[in-house]
């Protein structure tokens, strides 16, 4: 290590020792979180039955029927949404070359550390 980093390496107290993740020890072991309350409110909303429907739809099916209808009266982002929804988002391609004057590069730093192969 050079000689003027020294600074930056201080001993840690007892207590900040305790607290210190471990090797191989995750500082998020849940992970993020599936659903929020807020999903699953709608969720919940959407799954109910519309009351006075005829037909027995749910709130999710009416919305869907509704979307169908703007796309079939020309609003093309009603269009994109139902094609969002049910084949995925369409790819966009991007241009990450550089160009003849300033061509891109990479640079791959590798480590190794005593005793593994």
């Amino acid at each position: 290590m050079p000689e003027n980093r020294q600074w930056n390496r201080r001993k840690l107290t007892p207590e900040m020792e305790a607290r210190k993740w471990r090797p191989g020890q995750s500082g998020n072991p849940g992970g993020r979180p599936k659903k929020t309350k807020l999903t699953e409110a709608y969720r919940q909303i959407l799954e109910e039955l519309l009351p006075g429907d005829p037909e027995g739809r749910t709130y999710a099916q009416l919305i869907a029927w509704e979307m169908v209808k703007s796309a079939l009266k020309g609003r093309s982002d009603a269009a994109r949404e139902i094609g969002d929804r049910t084949e995925g988002r369409a790819r966009q391609a991007i241009d990450i070359g550089g160009s003849s004057e300033n061509p891109l590069s990479f640079t791959v730093i590798t480590t190794t550390v005593a005793g593994d192969k």
